[in-house]
Formats: C-alpha cells, structure tokens, sequence
C-alpha cells in the first residue's frame, strides 16, 4: 500500500499492563517481574498511525524503540467491508502462519479459542494461542497468550498479553467500604483546601488587598505558557483524530480548545497568585534583582538540600518497594507524554515555569492556613491533618499491608519536605520559587539525556541550557547593578 496516499502521525506509547505487573509482583522480585515482562513484550513502542479524512479505515504499525523493527500491525476495516469466508481450518492455518512469522514457534502453544463472527460480506475470526506448562512467560495462575484476529483472509491485528485468573481480576477490581471511605477522605482534604481558599480571597477582595493588575500579568503568563506547550505537542493531536469528521473541522474545534482552557487557566492563576500576593506582599520582590540578592545565597543552598534529599527519597522509596515489592504501589510510567512534543527539552522547561508558580503559590496558601488554624486553635485544623494523613494511602489498597506500605511511601517524603521546609526554607521567597522549578527539571533531564537517541538527548541538552540560563536570572542577575544604584 502506498502510504503517500495516506496522512500520519507517530507517537511512543507504553505497552504496560498495570494488573499484570501486580499480579507478577505479588509472586516474584522486581527483577524477576521485569526480566519476565521484557521476555513476554516491549515496555514502549512506536505507533504510527495512517488515516484518511472521512474513511473508516486506517492502519497503525508498531515498532521496536530500540531496534526500530516492526513490532505489530493493526488495521481497523469497515464493518461491511467486502472480503473473504475462510473455513475455521483455513483461518487457523492462516493464522499460525503469520504467528510463526513473528519468530513464535506454535509447538510451544496451545490453541485455546477459534471464535468465527459473520459480517455483512465476509467472515472474521480471532484466535488464542497460550503457551504450554512450563514457559517462562507464565507465572503461576498467569499464563501468556498470542491473539490474531482476522478479516476475511486479511490479519488485521496481533497481540500479546498475559491472561490473569478471573478470581483474582475480580478481587482486585472489587471495592470495599473502606476504599470509598478513603477515597472520601482524599477528596474530602481537597475540597476543604479549595474552600478554605474561597473564602480567604472573597476577604481579600472585600478588604481591597488584592493586587489585581500585577497578578493579571502573572495569569497572562502562565496562559502564554500553556498555549506555548500545547502547541509545542500539536503535531501528536492526530492520533485522537476522529476520521468521521473533516481533518480540518477537528483541527478548529481542537484549537478552540486550546484557546478557551489556556484562558481558563490564565484566569484561575491570576485569581490564585492575586490571592497568594495578597498574603505575602513581599512576593514580588522576586522581580527585583536587589531583592533576590538577599535571598539567592540560602536560596542555592536550600535548592541544592531538595535536590539531595529528593535523590535519596527516590533511593530510599526504591529500596522499600524492593523490599516490599509485594504490597508497593505499582508504578508503571514509563515516560512522559512530554516525549511526543516537537522538542521535547522546551515542552519540560515550559512544564516546570508554569508548575512552579502554581505549586508555590498553592503552598503558600496552605501554609497560611495551616498557621493561621494553628494559632487560633481550630479544631478543623486537626480534623484536616488527620484526614491528609489517612489519605496518605492507597485508597485502592486490598489488604492492610498494602495500605500502609503505600502510606509510609507517601509519609516520609511529606515529613521530610516538611521539615526542610520549616527549618531551612522559611521566609526565603526565591528559594521556593528555585526549588520547585529544580524539582521539576531535574526527573526529566535525567531520562532525556540517559536516552539512546540522539533526538532526545539533544533535548536534553536543551532543557539543561534553558534551566541554566533561568537559574541565572533567578539567582544573579541584576542583583549587584541594582544594590550599587542605591542611595
């Protein structure tokens, strides 16, 4: 097929069954988990979708990351697309042919199911090949399957997976009461911090204390930033293109989207860091450089405490889930979606300015109150901290060892960015602004520049350059200049 007839897109998707690495993790180590996952799949792939506008057929083909081979193809037909009837024998014969294609020998498997469904002008089948006793790719109750599935003479689609047992899907998709009382309890911490929000900038509007010009440029900002990123991944909105529609129709209702959410979010952050500044008028001395001068020297180092204390965090969670690997969360990312973007390094660094701001503003909020309900004794300020630290844990949770191993993965980073906070931090504005945007840039710059491509570790060395030259400023510019202007 000439696919010059045909628009595309690509993208780098996950290929992880989060139930599946649970099931795998409950009888073996991480290792062992990953050496097994590995053997039965890729982790990533590839997929490169070919569409045309106002055509229900289309194709997407899977590749290797690491090798760039094919991986998988997958076609999506029309339901009354013509074809041929093949008898249950000639489809399994098909069928096997293409498995042993993919490098499979079917003298390890057994056939399990050969379902046949009758279209309007041809005959479609799908086929399930387990492997025998004994594979390395089964894991006690789990065992792992090929599916094919066939329209008319065509395959149409390959996949692999693992089939989990039914009694233990059905537990752990089961919720209990306790689940939604802690599900209750999260949203119950939330809903009271955005209240309690409310209320505090309808007093600050009514006391006149909000600073509504400045903080409108802080808003504008961060609506900037966002069209900025969003048009940074434009190029991968393809992919939930919905061919019953006009390309070009998708393509305006998709940027009416991103004109109307970035001015939502703009004005959401300017109400938020108008209500921020209100509280904390000394704020905007971040924009001066005399002021960042008083506060960049503990600022560097309290960034460079986070920094080290969120590795070791990330040492210590690993050493606990390995030890515990049973009743861990399960955490299946394998990249973020930020990987998809034109330019992966801009997309981070655009990410980390708008969060930081965000996360700063809404930390000082809750740190406000959380000193304002301490001195005046409040009952709901204890009420609160006791709901936070029971949904600490997974609210998922099946048994009471996974709650409190997930609770203590949750607990220890809060207590230690708590006292971090309270003993290092303290009235040092730049140093939360530093610190959040490190927290941010660092994760991904470590994954870009491990990469083996050399598109991504260019973006890495982007991203590097751009959280450099925002250090710069943040930490030294104008600071001496200005503090020599001074009488």
């Amino acid at each position: 097929m000439d696919p010059g007839r045909y628009h595309q897109v690509a993208w780098v998707r996950e290929n992880v069954d989060p139930l599946a690495v649970r099931y795998l993790l409950e009888r073996k180590s991480i290792k062992e988990s990953d050496r097994t996952y590995r053997l039965a799949t890729r982790l990533a792939a590839f997929e490169v979708r070919y569409f045309r506008p106002l055509e229900k057929d289309e194709h997407h083909v899977f590749l290797d990351p690491s090798s760039g081979q094919v991986f998988g193809y997958r076609v999506l037909l029309d339901d009354n697309a013509p074809g041929a009837s093949l008898s249950p024998e000639q489809a399994q014969t098909l069928a096997a042919k293409y498995v042993e294609e993919q490098g499979y020998h079917l003298s390890d498997f057994d056939l399990q199911s050969s379902e046949a469904e009758k279209r309007k002008a041809r005959e479609d089948y799908t086929l399930v090949w387990q492997a025998k006793a004994g594979d390395p790719r089964n894991v006690a109750d789990a065992h792992y399957r090929l599916e094919v599935e066939l329209a008319g003479d065509r395959v149409v689609s390959f996949a692999r997976s693992f089939k989990l047992p039914e009694a233990w899907e059905r537990a752990r998709g089961s919720s209990s009461l306790v689940n939604s009382v802690l599900s209750f309890a999260g949203y119950l911490v939330g809903l009271a911090l955005v209240g309690a929000g409310v209320v505090l900038l309808v007093v600050q509007i009514r006391s006149g204390q909000m600073p509504w010009r400045p903080a409108a440029k802080v808003g504008a900002l961060i609506g900037a930033l966002m069209i900025l990123s969003e048009l940074n991944q434009w190029s991968a909105l393809d992919r939930q293109y919905m061919t019953s529609i006009p390309l070009s129709t998708w393509r305006l209702f998709m940027a009416v989207i991103l004109v109307v959410f970035s001015l939502l979010a703009g004005l959401l952050c300017w109400l938020l860091a108008g209500l921020a500044a209100s509280l904390y008028p000394q704020a905007w001395q971040l924009l001066r450089g005399c002021a960042r001068r008083v506060w960049r020297r503990d600022a560097a180092v309290c960034i460079v405490l986070v920094l080290a204390a969120d590795a070791g965090l990330n040492k210590l969670a690993a050493l606990f889930a390995s030890r515990f690997h049973a009743f861990a969360p399960v955490g299946t990312e394998v990249f973020s979606e930020m990987f998809n973007a034109v330019l992966p390094g801009a997309g981070f660094f655009l990410h980390a300015l708008e969060w930081s701001v965000v996360s700063v503003c809404g930390l000082g909020l809750a740190i406000y109150i959380i000193r304002f309900g301490w001195t005046k004794r409040a009952w709901w300020l204890w009420a609160g901290i006791l709901l936070a630290l029971v949904g600490l844990g997974p609210a998922g949770a099946h048994s009471v060892r996974e709650f409190f191993t997930g609770w203590v993965m949750g607990f220890v980073p809060l207590a230690v960015g708590a006292a971090i906070v309270f003993c290092f931090f303290r009235n040092n504005l730049l140093a939360y602004l530093g610190a959040a945007f490190c927290l941010q840039v660092a994760p991904p710059l470590v994954s870009l520049l491990s990469e083996q491509a050399a598109f991504y570790r260019s973006n890495g060395l982007l991203l590097a350059v751009l959280a450099f030259l925002f250090l710069v400023w943040l930490l030294l510019a104008g600071g001496e200049k200005e503090a020599r202007s001074e009488p």
